[in-house]
């Protein structure tokens, strides 16, 4: 008899670094834990970071599923299917359960490196390839406004020169924002 089980889990970043747990048996995990009755999966997922590490997150997006087995008792495999979700740490202190001895913030390579299984090992990529996607979206963006910045009598300018015009004018423009702020508190 096949039984199933449904996870989810999260692959929670904080200030470029990625959240690794260690159970007291030795192993390093990201955390997840099982889908509640008339829980959603990304409900599960925020809890159970919530519940693992003390922290609070919020889902940037999915990241897919992994799949594995493991024995039960009853000798009859548990079919395990885990729902991933990319993170960011919002608030809290990392206070983590008594199951784990150990929970920290690691670069992604230490991650990859420290990570027992291979189904986190695989949310963990899945999340580094989204990251490297937005990116480069974000880096095609930035190019584009710079090609059109073009000030006129002058000559063709270097990427240094644009980077340096727009940045003097998102400086200006935050100047007068908060100028502007200012002005609305003295009211």
């Amino acid at each position: 008899m096949k039984i199933r089980e449904a996870s989810a889990g999260g692959v929670v970043f904080h200030e470029g670094r990625v959240l690794v747990l260690r159970r007291k048996a030795g192993e390093w995990v990201m955390p997840r834990g099982k889908v509640e009755a008339g829980e959603l999966d990304a409900e599960a997922a925020l809890r159970e970071v919530k519940e693992e590490s003390g922290l609070s997150a919020t889902i940037v997006q999915p990241l897919g599923m992994t799949h594995y087995r493991y024995p039960a008792a009853s000798n009859d495999p548990i079919h395990k299917t885990v729902r991933w979700f990319l993170m960011k740490c919002r608030e809290g202190d990392l206070e983590i359960e008594l199951v784990f001895g150990e929970g920290r913030f690691v670069q992604a390579e230490e991650a990859l490196q420290l990570l027992t299984f291979a189904d986190d090992q695989e949310a963990l990529r899945k999340a580094l390839a989204q990251i490297r996607r937005k990116q480069e979206i974000l880096g095609r963006r930035v190019a584009r406004m710079l090609n059109s910045i073009a000030v006129p009598g002058v000559g063709p300018m270097t990427w240094r020169e644009k980077l340096l015009i727009l940045s003097i004018f998102v400086l200006a423009a935050a100047s007068v924002i908060g100028m502007m702020v200012l002005a609305d508190s003295h009211r």
